[in-house]
């Protein structure tokens, strides 16, 4: 009865939310791939708002399942909570669609929105809801999910169905640097005039920027005022100051193999006296996962001075200083940071990362407003080693 019910509730707000898009027919922006989403619809929605035009999508939660983006572009900006919570979210859901449906009440210029895929079929579920204008492919990598989608290669033609639904007069913008099989297949998949971003990173978002500013005729200085005033997004590369005035870069909202290679350069380049990278395990990377982490452990030993790690995944890849939780690693390094000292910390979502950046903050009240899940319900709840 339970799976009956989440499937008539998952399909009632679904289905009203795609009548409401076909109805209102906004312009839709999406952006898949498996590191780099959040950060990419934030910087465009805000480019798009800068620029005057009316945008859904500047949210830093993640609404991004086929319920999430639903969500999303009926204005809401975060998962319900609790029963009633979603009880209220369904009504919500229903008198705002129904208003758009009839032509009461209007949906914003542009919707923003992120196409996340976890298993195969997900993004024509998606697809069904929004279809897209402008497709952005952050970055696959050696991918993310790997544990239900199997390879890259799977990981490229199930997230490149987004980039298949775009119209010929459309714009599709992938990386450059991604690998030649990746590519390959993209290329193929795109019907619409490709884009091919030459920067990794940050770099990237302020690139696909200046690409999508110039396709809906932005003009340079709106675009160079929204890539200078972006917003930084809780758990996504946020420097806060820390114990005996040591720098933290809080990167702890979650964790990939080509995000932590990402966050290592950035940390690499980040002025400072010592450079330690204190990493939870990565999760979902299915029979990668071994190899992931030493590798992981290698190439933090080109771009950190000292590696501190949390969890089993690490241990077993040979981690040479290991912790059982964020906190406990948090005690010992508390006593050790100095001044000019940075830290980067990251890790997937349940390795529970950010407590460490929360204990290690000079100020524990000022770092709850810029790190990721920090409400009491979550705080409350006691760790548990996946």
């Amino acid at each position: 009865m339970k799976a009956i019910i989440e499937h008539w509730y998952f399909w009632s707000i679904t289905t009203v939310a795609g009548l409401a898009i076909r109805r209102q027919r906004p312009v839709i922006i999406g952006i898949t791939g498996s590191v780099g989403k959040t950060s990419m619809r934030v910087a465009i929605a805000h480019l798009l708002a800068t620029a005057g035009f009316t945008v859904t999508g500047g949210g830093s939660h993640n609404l991004n399942s086929s319920l999430g983006l639903a969500l999303a572009s009926l204005g809401f900006d975060q998962s319900p909570a609790g029963l009633w919570g979603w009880f209220t979210a369904w009504w919500q859901a229903q008198a705002r669609a129904w208003s758009l449906i009839l032509g009461l009440t209007h949906l914003p210029q542009y919707l923003v929105l992120e196409y996340g895929v976890d298993r195969f079929g997900d993004m024509a579920d998606l697809l069904k809801i929004a279809r897209p204008t402008v497709a952005v492919m952050s970055w696959i990598g050696q991918g993310q999910h790997l544990l239900y989608l199997e390879s890259p290669a799977r990981i490229a033609e199930e997230k490149g169905q987004l980039l298949a639904a775009v119209p010929a007069d459309g714009l599709v913008i992938f990386n450059r640097h991604e690998s030649a099989q990746i590519k390959k297949i993209l290329t193929k998949l795109a019907a619409a005039p490709i884009r091919q971003l030459e920067s990794t990173g940050l770099a990237a978002i302020d690139e696909a920027l200046w690409q999508i500013g110039q396709y809906f005729g932005l003009s340079n200085q709106q675009i160079r005022q929204a890539i200078k005033s972006r917003p930084a997004i809780k758990g996504r590369l946020i420097e806060l100051a820390g114990v005996n005035r040591s720098v933290i870069i809080d990167d702890s909202y979650n964790s990939a193999f080509d995000s932590v290679k990402l966050a290592l350069d950035y940390l690499a380049a980040r002025p400072g006296k010592r450079h330690w990278a204190l990493l939870g395990d990565m999760l979902e990377i299915g029979a990668a996962e071994r190899t992931a982490h030493r590798q992981i452990i290698d190439y933090a030993s080109s771009r950190a001075d000292r590696l501190i790690t949390v969890g089993r995944r690490y241990r077993q890849a040979g981690s040479r200083e290991s912790y059982q939780s964020a906190e406990a690693a948090a005690s010992i390094l508390k006593n050790e940071l100095r001044s000019g000292d940075v830290i980067l910390i990251k890790g997937s979502q349940s390795m529970r990362m950010e407590l460490a950046s929360l204990a290690l903050a000079a100020s524990p009240t000022e770092a709850k407003a810029k790190l990721p899940r920090m409400t009491p319900s979550w705080l409350a709840k006691p760790y548990r080693e996946p």
